[in-house]
């Protein structure tokens, strides 16, 4: 059966896992990176690098969707977190997704 989680179900499963994918268009091409993150309220802190893809485009915000999935085959469980949001500029310690 599937059924829309609501927000505080979905941060809570976001707490249980630390991989997620970011999506953003980058020169007119989607990209979809795997990122490592963590959950402080309702806040979202992916790590990036400087030099990286995430690093150089975050300088002005930018528009991303975030999406986690768990599969657990021997209990016949599944969920799915897809959030959209905002970029934070970086700073020296891991910046947020803002939903």
């Amino acid at each position: 059966m599937i059924r829309v989680l609501d927000e505080q179900q979905s941060y809570e499963l976001l707490t249980t896992t630390t991989i997620g994918r970011v999506g953003f268009v980058h020169e007119g091409r989607v990209q979809i990176l795997p990122v490592n993150f963590a959950v402080s309220g309702h806040d979202l802190l992916l790590r990036t690098t400087p030099d990286g893809v995430l690093g150089a485009l975050s300088s002005e915000p930018l528009e991303v969707a975030f999406e986690v999935d768990y599969h657990d085959p021997l209990g016949s469980t599944a969920w799915s977190v897809l959030m959209h949001g905002s970029i934070a500029a970086p700073c020296r310690r891991p910046c947020g997704l803002r939903s």
